[in-house]
């Protein structure tokens, strides 16, 4: 009895279990081609550098690390003053326009009224000169006389010609029109453009946050001088998180978007994320790298390269406790099952090379 129990034990032990374990190995391996698992994934969130629009010395911050803002709300304050002075330096200008075009209105009118009396000296002595003529041609009159009306006359002319002249320069530096608003004269447009200017830099001092989110360390002193455009602290929205996962280019056989996914963060790895695939990138990682790998040159080894893949997170679930940059673990129900055929087809290409 023991004999026979020990020859069982022995066929179980070297026939029933490798089974098995053959079995289980093969199931996990036909399984094992539905889905596509990756470690290198990170959540990802808009982040926004905060900055001035305009030179100037900080006099006010109304905020500290790491708070939670929401949109439009004030951050810190730039020094107004000097764009305080701009606007009324502009405003001061526009003024100085209005007088002026006053005053090139009152001189082209004046011009006028020289035109006009220069109009009559060259009527009045054309009829000189032509009186002249008929007293020469009678004999009652002297050459001399009729050469003095005559220069007169041509004097008078030039005269009339230097006004038109004159007054055309005029009314060229008035825009070409005597009775347009001065709201449309060139002169007043660009003084008025150095105001709306002034005003927009003055409406730029006070620096908003501009979108809902957590701010990140405020490295902001009051008296600290920033220059435009130069980022002081940075701004990390709190809304619609996404996950960044860098696929090896092997993995990307059936991943199309649209699949389904699961998404576990490593700091909660209880809590498991719904997730969709939303885009793949067009190109590697290496890519957009500032120096890309060059492999024309040199002795080249063949490394596997990684593909961005960004998941959509679904569900209406909390996600307010995800941080930008955490580390999570990605599950892409690719729907491509491996087949009993197919694992066939593969062991006899490797015991039989050739067949």
């Amino acid at each position: 009895m023991k004999r026979i129990r020990r020859i069982l034990i022995r066929v179980v032990l070297m026939v029933v279990v490798p089974v098995i374990a053959l079995w289980i190995a093969v199931e996990a391996y036909l399984a094992g081609g539905q889905y596509v698992t990756a470690e290198n994934a990170y959540v990802k969130t808009d982040i926004v550098n905060i900055g001035s629009e305009v030179d100037g010395r900080v006099v006010r911050v109304f905020v500290n690390d790491y708070d939670t803002v929401q949109v439009a709300q004030l951050l810190f304050e730039i020094d107004p003053e000097p764009f305080g002075i701009a606007i009324a330096m502009a405003e001061a200008e526009m003024a100085m326009v209005r007088q002026e075009v006053a005053a090139l209105r009152a001189l082209y009118r004046q011009g006028e009224a020289e035109i006009r009396a220069a109009e009559e000296d060259i009527r009045y002595f054309i009829g000189e000169f032509e009186r002249q003529q008929e007293l020469v041609a009678q004999g009652a009159g002297t050459q001399s006389k009729m050469d003095a009306a005559e220069h007169e006359v041509a004097a008078a002319q030039r005269d009339f010609a230097v006004l038109r002249e004159q007054n055309a320069v005029v009314l060229a530096d008035l825009g070409g029109s005597l009775e347009s608003p001065i709201e449309n004269q060139p002169m007043y447009r660009v003084a008025e453009a150095m105001r709306r200017d002034a005003a927009l830099d003055l409406s730029r001092t006070l620096v908003t946050a501009p979108m809902d989110g957590t701010l990140s360390q405020v490295l902001l002193e009051v008296g600290e001088y920033i220059e435009a455009g130069d980022p002081v602290f940075a701004l990390v929205a709190t809304s619609d998180p996404w996950i960044e996962v860098n696929l090896k280019e092997v993995d990307l056989t059936h991943i199309l978007v649209g699949q389904k996914a699961t998404v576990v963060v490593d700091a909660y790895p209880d809590v498991v994320w719904p997730a969709v695939v939303d885009s793949i990138s067009p190109a590697t990682g290496a890519e957009f790298a500032l120096l890309p790998p060059q492999n024309s040159t040199g002795n080249w080894v063949k490394v596997v390269q990684r593909v961005p893949v960004r998941l959509r997170l679904q569900g209406e679930g909390d996600t307010s406790a995800l941080r930008s940059g955490m580390t999570v673990t990605v599950s892409i129900d690719t729907g491509q099952e491996r087949t009993f055929d197919g694992l066939v087809d593969g062991v006899l290409a490797d015991v039989l090379p050739g067949q």
